[in-house]
């Protein structure tokens, strides 16, 4: 018992990611799952139990990741980027993990930095990314910006921040 996932496009049954009864309800011994609700977005599946829990899964992380050179950064989980360097080959090595307190919503990767923006409070947190250890920059490691954020960009002196309609060095 519990709640089975569909995969509507190829009409596939996700065994491993199904939900078991046991994971539902205050107790652990489980609960029935009364009522199902996807959020407007198709990222958290949210489930009303008999026993009144109401319980949120996250079903797809957001597409969040930047490139440079021969390195990649995407969001790993919901607070982690992982960094990887690629090969000629197509073998990847993970550099770093980040490990953030919020969630990020835009990215940007330098030659050796690494910008996480926050579009809920229009800042970017800036790190340095050297020899594979994460460093929180000192003197300007926190930009607050007074407008919505939509894109960074870096390169190996500069970052640019596009904010409302203007772009920002």
């Amino acid at each position: 018992a519990g709640i089975k996932l569909i995969d509507m496009v190829h009409f596939k049954d996700h065994k491993r990611e199904a939900i078991h009864a046991q994971s539902l309800g205050r107790t652990g011994r489980g609960a029935r799952a009364i009522k199902l609700q996807w959020s407007p977005d198709g990222q958290i599946l949210s489930a009303l139990t008999d026993d009144g829990c109401i319980h949120c899964f996250l079903a797809k992380l957001p597409l969040i990741h930047a490139s440079c050179a021969h390195r990649l950064a995407y969001l790993s989980s919901l607070r982690d980027i992982s960094i990887l360097a690629l090969s000629n080959n197509g073998e990847s090595e993970t550099e770093l993990i980040l490990s953030l307190e919020t969630e990020p919503s835009l990215l940007a990767l330098g030659q050796n930095h690494i910008a996480v923006g926050f579009q809920s409070i229009n800042s970017v947190t800036y790190y340095s990314t050297r020899d594979g250890r994460q460093q929180k920059l000192n003197a300007h490691s926190y930009s607050s910006y007074g407008g919505d954020l939509h894109a960074i960009q870096l390169n190996s002196k500069f970052a640019a921040v596009f904010v409302g309609q203007k772009v920002i060095l």
